[in-house]
């Protein structure tokens, strides 16, 4: 039997600003929102929640390690996947950017932005993932209660 929640968002962010972001929005809210301030405790999340979308606010400088963190998150969670907030982007030359994104989508990101304007896409990212996350029995049995026609 799956855990009641099999996928949650769960934002890895040290200084909380994208998290406050996502709360300030209503269009962003989730049902299973995490808030974490470093990569150590996703395992412990994980096991619950193996179907998360993982939001991380990275500086340049730490992306390298996160990546390798990340890595071996995803191989013992495979169906995980995760995108990157890293604000620093958008200060760097062109060259610079399209080289961290490159390393980034190549290491697994499935989107990667700079600035909250571009939260929208990257939620339509997240919901799509969750889309594809299977259903657990009690949101399986309210998806039916609510089709009915006489709700």
């Amino acid at each position: 039997m799956l855990p009641e929640t099999e996928a949650a968002l769960i934002v890895v962010a040290p200084n909380s600003r994208l998290g406050r972001f996502l709360n300030a929005d209503e269009h962003c809210r989730f049902r299973e929102t995490v808030q974490l301030r470093s990569l150590k405790n996703v395992r412990q999340k994980l096991i619950r929640q193996p179907f998360s979308f993982l939001l991380l606010e990275l500086s340049c400088s730490e992306i390298e390690t996160a990546l390798r963190e990340l890595n071996e998150i995803q191989r013992e969670f495979p169906a995980v996947r995760f995108g990157v907030f890293c604000p620093e982007l958008a200060e760097k030359s062109v060259t610079e950017t399209e080289t961290i994104t490159f390393s980034l989508l190549e290491g697994g990101a499935t989107v990667v932005f700079t600035g909250i304007r571009e939260l929208s896409g990257v939620l339509h990212a997240v919901r799509r993932h969750f889309d594809a996350a299977p259903k657990s029995p009690k949101d399986r049995m309210r998806e039916i209660r609510d089709s009915l026609p006489w709700n």
